[in-house]
């Protein structure tokens, strides 16, 4: 795709944006979600104190965006939104279907946690939170897993592999340490066709030299840790 053409083109129909949009929210959504499993163990009586990380994950609508929507919504909310405007652009790849299905999953059950604890948080039914709780948890991993699948459908995209390069901490906070290490290195193999000479000659070819000391700098860092 042109420059030209990529900017002409709403954010919606690009793939590339899309996952970037993805992964920018499912590592949002795993710091909220971590603030609230924390706080869970913290839990004495009074479980009001759930609210206010569970509003960070679902927001304040009922997971209805619209296309285009620059508003603060709940991380899981954009995530859900994000995964079926990029399902609507495939034709139909299993992973992708997976990870929109597990998205909107995480997120009802996420309102269905919120409306348990909502209406009186002094009083809210033990049984019931601990439960959605355990159901939340692992509806989140699953997401995860599948959106750690979805990354190697963009092996030959630059966009997602500069953002994955410049978000390696975030991500190996997420998933496991020299996670974006590992993954890279299974990407690009062989010593002839580095990752970083694949960027490089990538965004010189779109007028954007200027990034290669970016690029050179982000894997010397990724190589250390």
């Amino acid at each position: 795709m042109t420059e030209a053409k990529a900017y002409s083109t709403p954010y919606f129909q690009q793939k590339h944006l899309l996952f970037q949009f993805i992964l920018s929210e499912l590592i949002t959504t795993h710091s909220t979600f971590r603030l609230l499993s924390d706080l869970v163990g913290q839990v004495n009586g009074d479980v009001g104190m759930l609210v206010e990380p569970l509003t960070g994950l679902v927001g304040s609508t009922q997971g209805h965006l619209p296309v285009v929507s620059w508003v603060q919504e709940g991380s899981l909310t954009k995530l859900k939104h994000y995964c079926a405007l990029l399902c609507q652009d495939l034709e139909s790849q299993q992973n992708c279907i997976g990870m929109h299905q597990e998205a909107h999953q995480a997120w009802w059950i996420s309102q269905q946690l919120l409306d348990v604890l909502k209406p009186h948080p002094q009083h809210g039914k033990v049984g019931s939170w601990k439960l959605l709780m355990k159901r939340l948890t692992k509806s989140i991993q699953r997401l995860t897993k599948l959106i750690e699948k979805g990354i190697w459908e963009y092996r030959e995209d630059e966009n997602v592999l500069f953002f994955v390069l410049r978000h390696q901490e975030q991500l190996d906070d997420l998933y496991n340490k020299r996670f974006v290490h590992g993954l890279l290195k299974k990407m690009f193999p062989k010593k002839q066709n580095t990752l970083e000479s694949f960027l490089v000659q990538r965004y010189t070819e779109r007028g954007f030299p200027h990034l290669a000391e970016v690029i050179t700098t982000k894997i010397r860092e990724l190589d250390k840790r």
